[in-house]
C-alpha cells in the first residue's frame, strides 16, 4: 500500500509500520515473524522514513539465534495468497 500511495501518505504508513512492528517486538522480542517482519522493515524503508541497515542486521542475528540449524527464516518463501 505505501509503495503506491503518494508521498505523505506514503511517510505516515511508513511511521505507523514502524510504530507496530515495534511494538511488537517489545511485547515478543524472540517471537521469529516480528523479528523477520521488522528487519525487513528496517532493510527496504529509506532512513528518512524509519529504515536502518545496522538495526536491521542486529535483529537478523538475533533471529539466527533462535532458529535451529538449517532451518528456514521466517518469510523467507512467503506464499502471503494462501493465508
Amino acid at each position: 500500500m505505501a509503495e503506491s500511495a503518494g508521498p505523505l501518505r506514503a511517510f505516515s504508513l511508513a511511521r505507523k509500520t514502524r510504530r507496530y512492528f515495534e511494538q511488537s517486538y517489545a511485547l515478543n522480542p524472540r517471537n521469529p515473524e516480528v523479528l523477520a517482519d521488522l528487519a525487513e522493515f528496517y532493510e527496504k524503508a529509506p532512513g528518512f522514513m524509519g529504515g536502518d541497515a545496522g538495526h536491521a542486521r542486529r535483529l537478523r542475528d538475533e533471529l539466527k539465534g533462535l532458529e535451529p540449524a538449517g532451518a528456514a527464516l521466517p518469510g523467507a518463501s512467503a506464499n502471503l495468497g494462501s493465508q
